[in-house]
């Protein structure tokens, strides 16, 4: 066919649909329109009054025989098409909806042939009939070309505009309110949608949707098979607006990450990778042409486990690793390249709630050039989720709820300080205007109750809250005497030690540090005193504290985390602030001396061994204290115990209590291990983490979190 008979511009109604540069304009305006959507709108006005079938779209759009979701994704395709050519379905002036059949273009249609110079908009034009395809085949070939071309001039020319810095806040409005927790958003290049994780539809599940800015339903475009108690998160946005990356998590130990178009279809499977544990985030960062994902992976060693960045590319389909200089542990994550490919933002941690903000110089080929050098005056928080401005000079990026602004070789300074704003996107729009998207989180953590069996530690009667409060109380324990309890809590609005009666009756701030991490209370055997480990805002290793109960004198002991009593009550054990080695340390002295590898030890009821689980998997374990413990050999007791936030297991006569977890890595039931008869029982479903036993063993506490977050944005002028 002839190259004079391809349509390379197309208009009706005060639009112009350029097949060459993958634009939609409205009087010499650019309209903003996705690539699916964009491509559905060439085909429909290819064929003016003509129908074209679902089918016949479900080829163009999702070839290969996919039939992912193809009538939502389509649904969402018209939806945007109508919304930017402010088109009424009801009284249709483009497109007709032809119900289970497909849609026909219905509005007088202009066309400037290939090989002819295109009008300019106020330029008349003579009217072009254009060409019916003489066969499917040749119009599936004129509409991948096109879309390979939109895609490649689209990847150059979003993310282009202003650069000022960011003026002050004009406008914050919620994104979604829906039942449930709406996290991880990420925005589209252009701002106008935003893909996010979301657990609270019909179904149950975590899924990654898409939702139209100022939109009501969104759109799901991953599903999982529900048997395989899979959660989808983390999704980000190719440069181009076509695909979106994400990661599938099966368990603690085993996730995938997967690459899907964004308006839904066929999935890749990149790479099997073990879970991210602390999750960072963001775990991915494009390449600025898109043919390269930089993502977090994890390592472990000698019981320690690292970050590590990887380069993933979609041409090869291979991997290596993105090493940067002075990388130690845990690692770095959360990093953005630059629009121009010259520099890397990223977290490097120092520990697991500690970060410093870093750039990264990049020479060809995105290859690291020198050292990484530290960006000054971020404070205590922890850096998170960096993006670039569209001339590479300014990062926008989170820290200890604030949204806070970074110039190259400048300083820092607070933009949006109104919310607590975790899972930061940010997006500089054509136009010089900037959105921000957060996830808020309105969760209230709350410590429950429930009677027990003393003989057969079984669990009956109803649950009832303990010491409840509208902010956060956590990881509960009475005191060996069963007359007090112990718990933290944010009711003063930072993490505190608190204590209270038994009942949770006549609550008492116990600690004062309005420390960043005030974590683990535990009581010694004579009931006056408590160790805890608590970081401060201005320091950077976690310390553990000894409180009395009663009088509130406060003594800082050594750096670690993880307290526990021995049973005569001369030592504490920990971990190091690093977890992954447990260490003993002698109360009177504060001599410290390293174990062995493990984590959140705790000595059984009659002091003679020390059950600990390990930070890299599964499983408690136990050694015999007499002589050199660390010589002492090490035997693995439980097998379906995961070291997770919130978990622990709460030595009792003659074993202890544990929260058992299912092989996919999810919290089971509560369960008691008999260390006399060395077999595990199940007294009761799961119910909620950090669990605690009264010691008559006629009461189990626990912690149930009830979890809401919503997504913000946040526009600047």
């Amino acid at each position: 066919m002839a190259a004079s008979n391809r349509v390379e511009r197309i208009r009706f109604g005060p639009f112009d649909l350029s097949g060459t540069t993958g634009e939609l304009l409205k009087e010499g305006v650019l309209v903003k329109l996705q690539p699916q959507p964009f491509h559905v709108l060439r085909l429909l006005v290819s064929r003016p009054g003509e129908l074209v079938t679902r089918e016949e779209i479900q080829e163009a759009l999702w070839p290969n025989g996919t039939t992912v979701e193809f009538s939502q994704g389509l649904n969402f395709c018209i939806r945007q098409i109508r919304a930017a050519l402010k088109d009424d379905p009801r009284e249709p002036r483009f497109i007709e909806t032809l119900p289970k059949r497909g849609y026909r273009f219905i509005a007088p249609v202009d066309a400037t042939p290939s090989g002819e110079t295109g009008l300019k908009p106020t330029e008349a034009t003579s009217q072009v009939t254009v060409p019916r395809p003489q066969s499917r085949k040749w119009w599936l070939a004129v509409a991948g070309a096109a879309a390979i071309l939109l895609l490649a001039v689209m990847g150059g020319t979003l993310g282009r505009g202003s650069s000022t810095k960011l003026n002050s806040v004009s406008k914050v409005s919620n994104v979604t309110t829906y039942p449930g927790d709406e996290r991880e958003p990420s925005l589209s290049p252009d701002g106008n949608q935003v893909a996010f994780s979301w657990d609270g539809a019909k179904g149950g599940g975590r899924y990654i949707y898409v939702l139209q800015i100022g939109g009501q339903t969104p759109m799901q475009i991953t599903r999982h098979d529900a048997t395989e108690s899979a959660e989808d998160g983390f999704p980000a946005w190719s440069p181009d607006g076509s695909q979106i990356v994400f990661l599938r998590r099966y368990g603690v130990d085993h996730a995938e990450i997967v690459i899907i178009p964004s308006a839904g279809g066929a999935e890749r499977k990149v790479q099997a990778i073990g879970d991210v544990h602390q999750t960072p985030y963001p775990l991915f960062a494009w390449a600025p042409d898109g043919k390269q994902i930089l993502f977090t992976g994890q390592v472990t060693e000698d019981s320690v486990y690292h970050y590590t960045l990887n380069l993933f590319s979609l041409e090869t389909g291979g991997i290596k690793p993105f090493v940067l200089e002075g990388a130690g542990s845990p690692g770095d994550s959360s990093p953005a390249f630059s629009p121009d490919g010259q520099w890397l933002a990223f977290s490097r941690y120092t520990e697991i709630a500690k970060a410093t903000l870093m750039v990264q110089k990049l020479g060809a080929g995105l290859v690291a050039q020198g050292a990484p050098r530290a960006v000054s005056g971020v404070g205590q928080g922890v850096p998170r989720s960096p993006s670039w401005s569209p001339d590479s000079k300014r990062v926008i990026f989170s820290s200890d709820g604030q949204i806070l602004e970074w110039v190259l070789g400048g300083g820092i300074r607070v933009v949006d300080a109104t919310g607590k704003s975790e899972f930061l996107s940010t997006v500089w729009q054509r136009d010089g205007h900037v959105r921000s998207i957060t996830a808020r989180d309105s969760s209230d953590s709350d410590i429950w109750r429930q009677d027990m069996d003393p003989a057969t530690h079984t669990l009956f009667g109803k649950p009832a809250r303990v010491a409840a409060s509208t902010a956060d109380e956590g990881v509960p324990r009475v005191s060996p005497d069963g007359r007090r309890l112990v718990f933290t809590s944010k009711r003063s609005n930072a993490p505190e030690v608190w204590i209270a009666d038994a009942n949770g009756e006549n609550p008492q701030q116990l600690s004062h540090l309005n420390a960043y991490i005030a974590s683990y209370p535990r009581w010694s055997p004579d009931s006056k005193q408590i160790a805890f480990h608590a970081r401060l805002r201005d320091e950077g290793d976690a310390w553990i504290y000894i409180v009395d109960a009663y009088a509130g004198m406060l003594r800082r002991l050594k750096p670690g985390m993880t307290p526990s009593w021995s049973q005569d009550g001369k030592y504490l054990y920990g971990n190091t602030p690093i977890a992954g080695q447990i260490i003993r340390i002698r109360i009177a002295d504060g001599q410290t001396e390293r174990l062995f590898d493990g984590d959140a030890p705790v000595e059984t009821l009659d002091g003679k061994r020390l059950l600990y689980a390990k930070t890299d998997g599964s499983g408690i374990y136990w050694r015999a204290l007499e002589g050199d413990p660390a010589k002492n050999p090490e035997e693995r007791i439980v097998d379906d115990y995961t070291r997770a936030p919130g978990a622990g297991f709460v030595p009792a006569h003659n074993g202890f209590f544990y929260v058992g977890y299912s092989s996919e890595g999810k919290p089971r039931a509560f369960k008691f291990y008999d260390t006399v008869r060395r077999r595990a029982t199940e007294i009761g479903p799961f119910l909620g983490t950090a669990p605690a036993v009264s010691p008559d063993q006629r009461q189990l506490l626990y912690v149930v979190r009830n979890s809401s977050f919503d997504l913000v944005l946040t526009e600047f002028r």
